[in-house]
């Protein structure tokens, strides 16, 4: 287990140093994940010193210095017991590559720290918790998603196997467009956090408020670094984040490798269970993992195929794709944590988890439970447990009209793991009636506890069974009323049902889950994918921002007009391809770009932005850029450079431009420079570069086509 404690100060922002302390102390080694040495303070010989030890801005671990160290003594120091050894906490096994060592009381940092271990990481995974925060910023518990991320990396942490890895935490910050490195501590104290009652939190979780929360995580003002042996992981979700993939295309054109876990096609697979422009969001967001990604991770097999259905239907490239399946139980944390204090259900209960919404199919029991209850069978009570979610006013009313079941239905929301877990072992049984499901966590978490659930036979939930859950049609209320009135009427049934499940079910841990990522993230670091994205010819990319997609707030009524919006072209008389304006992305190097506009995208003035693709066949071809320039530079020259030759300048007597550059396959690299100061807007701070619009690339003996889009851009 990992020394899981949170100083309240940090020496590092200590002014005190060494020079004119009564602390006397050395750092003696850091070998194989042991840092060694001693140290007592001369004004308090009688009290042994506390040394903490940090990783940049990480508290690592805490030890009191009272280990015999009689050569101390002989040295000629005034105490013998004065010696530390403190383990540093692992990561995947393997020692952190740099700590400071600091007396805790005065924060003087002692002789010989900083101190480096022997041991180097080959390789680190930088696990994406942007998803994560933002969801905890606004809800004060974890839901299915959040839950599995944090369950998953928690197991990676705890493996004490030899593993030539390090783990990170980033966000991705929507300001900068870059990751942001998050301290490994403070993963800790969320974990620690959220299996307090709300009241005894240290971070604000639950308060709405994202800065805030970054801020109480400690979450670093500057970028992470990136390189050829550092992966993105991202286990959560990132289609709230427009500008996402932009850091992940800087990550990957430096080398880097990116990972991304997803739990379902939910919004694809039904979208009338959700709103059209939350479905439209969500398939840009999978195009985009599918171009970005260079391992894929599934929940569950049932997920892969419906993943790699899509991807055919649309003609995306086939990633390796690695099925991880979910962890069944809870930690051994969950089960020996005090429970803070809640209403535990006075009367026997069956129990639901899931997020109250319409795919959930909560409306089905209502059903049987009023039919049992028509027949005067004495239910049991039936208990929902989690939020309520949108589109559901008719099931709520459904609820209220029949006085919540006549008293029999009760929901609860807010419930830590712990409680939950209470709940799962006091419960009768379970139900889990979903209609669609990526896997289906209160299923197995359920069977793992050996409480009898009756489960869906639908999508992913049969997978997650495994043979032991009673499986019914979600669309048959009546094999589900004959079902329910067995358990609750027929006298041995449940137990029988409880001892058959016992002899069925094997549980997956969740260290067989970070095990199976561990090795697909190694498989991940043996690729050696082509970062240079292949253009086509005669295909225009716009650059512009697509609203209804990019903003994540627009509803179906809107996603239609917006679409015919988008699809107007400005090089040519074709429609523009959705597919095209996520590519675009692709042929963007360097980091030196503004986020996208309703028009195009700017770059930064004269600072690491080129265009780089590639084309399939080493021809001559007329790269044609729909641009601007900010009027106050007009008149001004632009020199385009092509693979690091200059290759033509363009003298710009106007603000809207049309430029033709010349070059020749099969990479293609230009960076576009504007002689003269970059301008200065009033109320703007940013430097403006070149402004891009638009992109096609045409064979220079294309006659036809280019005559075409001359004809087109002189008629705008």
């Amino acid at each position: 287990m990992l020394n899981r404690v949170f100083a309240p100060k940090n020496p590092l922002s200590s002014t005190k140093t060494n020079k004119g302390s009564t602390v006397v102390g050395h750092v003696d080694s850091y070998d194989r994940g042991e840092v060694k040495g001693w140290v007592y303070n001369n004004s308090a010989q009688d009290k042994n010193c506390t040394v903490v030890v940090y990783h940049k801005n990480q508290l690592l671990a805490r030890a009191i210095a009272n280990i015999g160290r009689p050569d101390v003594l002989q040295a000629g120091h005034s105490t013998a017991n004065c010696g530390f050894s403190i383990s540093i906490p692992k990561i995947f096994g393997r020692a952190i590559p740099e700590v400071r060592v600091y007396e805790e009381k005065t924060g003087v940092e002692l002789k010989g720290s900083p101190i480096s271990s022997t041991n180097t990481a080959s390789t680190n995974h930088v696990f994406d918790l942007s998803d994560l925060v933002y969801y905890l910023a606004h809800h004060d518990n974890p839901s299915g998603i959040q839950r599995v991320v944090l369950s998953t990396i928690s197991s990676l942490i705890e493996l004490d196997e030899e593993k030539d890895h390090e783990v990170r935490f980033a966000y991705f910050n929507n300001e900068s467009l870059n990751f942001r490195e998050i301290p490994y501590s403070s993963f800790l104290q969320l974990l620690s956090d959220l299996k307090a009652s709300i009241g005894d939190r240290v971070l604000p979780i639950g308060r709405g408020d994202v800065d805030n929360l970054l801020k109480a995580l400690g979450a670093s003002s500057q970028p992470i670094a990136s390189g050829p042996n550092s992966t993105i992981v991202m286990l959560g979700a990132a289609w709230v984040f427009p500008e996402y993939f932009t850091a992940v295309r800087n990550h990957k054109q430096k080398g880097g490798k990116f990972c991304c876990l997803i739990h379902d096609l939910i919004p694809i697979k039904m979208p009338s269970m959700c709103d059209k422009g939350t479905a439209e969001i969500f398939k840009f967001f999978i195009r985009r993992v599918c171009l970005f990604a260079d391992v894929i991770f599934t929940v569950s097999a049932y997920t892969a195929k419906d993943l790699e259905e899509f991807i055919t239907k649309q003609h995306l490239p086939h990633r390796e794709m690695i099925v991880l399946q979910n962890g069944d139980g809870f930690s051994a944390d969950d089960i020996t944590v005090s429970i803070p204090d809640y209403s535990l259900p006075k009367q026997p209960y069956v129990l639901y988890v899931s997020t109250i919404e319409g795919r959930k199919n909560h409306r089905i029991l209502l059903d049987v439970w009023q039919t049992l209850q028509a027949e005067s069978i004495d239910v049991p009570q039936l208990v929902f447990v989690g939020r309520v979610g949108w589109r559901v006013e008719s099931l709520i009313e459904q609820m209220h009209e029949s006085n919540m079941l006549d008293g029999k239905l009760r929901i609860m929301s807010n419930v830590t793991d712990a409680q939950l877990f209470d709940l799962y072992r006091n419960c009768l049984f379970t139900v889990y009636p979903s209609l669609y499901e990526g896997w289906g966590l209160p299923v197995s978490e359920s069977l793992s506890l050996g409480k009898v659930c009756v489960a869906s036979n639908s999508t992913s939930i049969p997978e997650v069974a495994r043979g032991a859950a009673i499986l019914f049609d979600p669309d048959n209320a009546e094999e589900l009323f004959a079902i329910v009135k067995d358990l609750c009427t027929k006298k041995g049934k449940l137990q029988e049902q409880e001892a058959s499940l016992r002899q069925k079910f094997t549980p997956i841990t969740w260290n067989d889950v970070a095990n199976r990522l561990i090795a697909g993230l190694n498989r991940a670091a043996e690729l050696t994918p082509d970062n240079i994205f292949t253009a086509d010819l005669n295909t225009e990319y716009t650059f512009r921002t697509l609203t209804y997609l990019d903003s994540n707030v627009a509803h179906g009524h809107e996603v239609d007009r917006h679409a015919r919006s988008f699809s107007s072209p400005i090089l040519t008389d074709r429609p523009i391809g959705i597919d095209n304006y996520i590519k675009s992305d692709l042929l963007m190097g360097g980091t030196g770009w503004y986020r996208r506009e309703n028009w195009g995208r700017w770059s930064k003035f004269n600072t690491d932005n080129r265009l780089l693709f590639r084309i399939a066949h080493d021809d001559a071809v007329i790269v044609y850029i729909k641009a601007i320039i900010n009027g106050q530079i007009v008149p001004a020259n632009i020199t385009a450079s092509v693979n690091g030759r200059s290759n033509k300048i363009f003298s710009c007597g106007k603000e809207d431009l049309l430029l033709a550059v010349p070059a020749r396959g099969p990479v293609i690299d230009i960076e576009l420079n504007i002689s003269g100061e970059a301008p200065r807007l009033d109320g703007d701070t940013r430097m403006l570069g070149i402004g891009y619009k638009s992109l096609i690339v045409v064979k220079r003996n294309d006659l036809e086509e280019r005559m075409n889009i001359l004809e087109v851009s002189a008629l705008q």
